[in-house]
């Protein structure tokens, strides 16, 4: 039998582009390279995209990660 189990899942927008004296309140923020990661409790798994459609942000998972891969995610 399947058991619900609750997570956090985690949406970031990752960017060598951006620091930390760029992020005030009320800043727009301009990023042309970013790379979508999700997280769940924290750990990457996917890769992500990010599609605007009719004034709605939908996230589309593009890849799954390899523990490798996520390890080195976390590392960043």
């Amino acid at each position: 039998m399947e058991k619900d189990i609750f997570v956090n899942l985690d949406v970031l927008l990752c960017s060598e582009e951006l620091y930390i004296n760029q992020i005030s309140e009320g800043a727009e923020l301009n990023i042309k390279e970013h790379e979508i990661v999700i997280t769940i409790n924290n750990t990457p798994y996917y890769r992500g995209k990010l599609i605007k459609k009719d004034g709605i942000s939908i996230i589309k998972i593009l890849k799954i990660f390899s523990d490798r891969e996520s390890s080195k995610i976390s590392d960043k």
